[in-house]
């Protein structure tokens, strides 16, 4: 299949990827459900289905601000929530009671008891996915207003950098998926001591990253520039 591949790609210029891996190669063809699904959440997070909707139908409109703002926002306090129940209940400090079947007993406190008494292992992969959560909107809340203060001139919606490219979502989705197999499979498999380290190369990359983009200032972009700028500097110093 791979010689068929090349012999195809280098006889039909005119063949699309789509014919190619439907029609002669059937075995790609999952592949292509899945492009076609990811292409489906890039135009979601690309607001293409808004026409009409005039503070969302385009990259500056303050709709697409407003709705991105807040879910990153809210999605940041219910982790940070989390994280806080995860740590206190790790060190202790909140003391499951005893199920109580009884009429008293509601299912809040049932579910509250579920909740609070998964295995150590579980817990800990959990607080691990609460942090990960906490620094990812960060980032993109980051990006957002660090481009917002130093270089107002191109800031839009795409500033939270969300919807930046397929290979960005596909890499977000894949490592989503494999937490989760991990998490409900083979939590035993982790090491708190590669989490720490993880921890703090975010925590020094992102810094390095904020640094930098405040150095450059409005001559830094987050896309590829063709045509220079009136006011494009060349900075030689700093981050």
């Amino acid at each position: 299949e791979i010689s068929a591949l090349s012999h195809l790609l280098s006889h039909s210029t005119s063949l699309s990827y789509t014919q190619l891996f439907t029609t002669d190669m059937p075995h790609f063809r999952p592949l292509m459900l899945l492009a076609n699904r990811l292409s489906s959440i890039q135009s979601i997070l690309s607001f293409e289905r808004w026409e009409g909707y005039h503070h969302f139908e385009d990259e500056k409109g303050i709709g697409r601000v407003a709705m991105l703002s807040t879910f990153l926002g809210m999605n940041l306090g219910a982790n940070a929530v989390l994280f806080l129940l995860f740590k206190l209940v790790q060190l202790g400090l909140i003391i499951i009671p005893p199920t109580e079947t009884t009429s008293s007993s509601t299912t809040i406190q049932s579910l509250l008891h579920c909740f609070l008494s998964i295995e150590s292992n579980t817990l800990q992969l959990a607080l691990q996915w609460t942090v990960y959560s906490i620094f990812l909107c960060l980032f993109h809340l980051g990006e957002y207003f660090s481009t917002c203060i130093y270089n107002p001139s191109v800031t839009t919606s795409d500033s939270f950098m969300i919807n930046q490219s397929k290979a960005y979502t596909a890499a977000a989705l894949i490592s989503w998926v494999e937490f989760a197999i991990r998490i409900f499979f083979f939590p035993q498999n982790n090491s708190t001591r590669m989490f720490h380290v993880g921890i703090f190369l975010v925590i020094l990359g992102q810094t390095c990253r904020t640094l930098a983009m405040v150095t450059c200032g409005e001559s830094f972009n987050h896309y590829i520039q063709r045509d220079k700028k009136d006011n494009h500097e060349l900075v030689t110093k700093g981050m």
